[in-house]
């Protein structure tokens, strides 16, 4: 037997498993997005104070910014919780 079949013997890794199939499955379906999108959804996610104030020309009010802090911090803020104005 070839050397790089003796530790394949019995060992069926190459046929994908069921969550194989399923996490592939799910990759597949999202949509790929280039780096530079991938940037700029960090940035509105991060720096929304900044980009909203430089947008507005004033401060963001004190509870929203409170709010949206919550919500990074948790790792549940989305592009929907930032004003229409970022």
């Amino acid at each position: 037997m070839p050397r790089s079949q003796q530790g394949r013997a019995g060992n069926d890794k190459e046929a994908p498993t069921e969550a194989r199939r399923g996490r592939r499955a799910a990759q597949e379906a999202l949509p790929r997005l280039s780096k530079k999108a991938c940037s700029t959804a960090k940035k509105l996610l991060q720096d929304y104070a900044r980009i909203y104030e430089k947008a507005v020309r004033k401060p963001m009010p004190r509870k929203l910014k409170e709010k949206l802090d919550r919500k990074r911090k948790a790792k549940t803020i989305t592009s929907g919780d930032l004003p229409k104005t970022c």
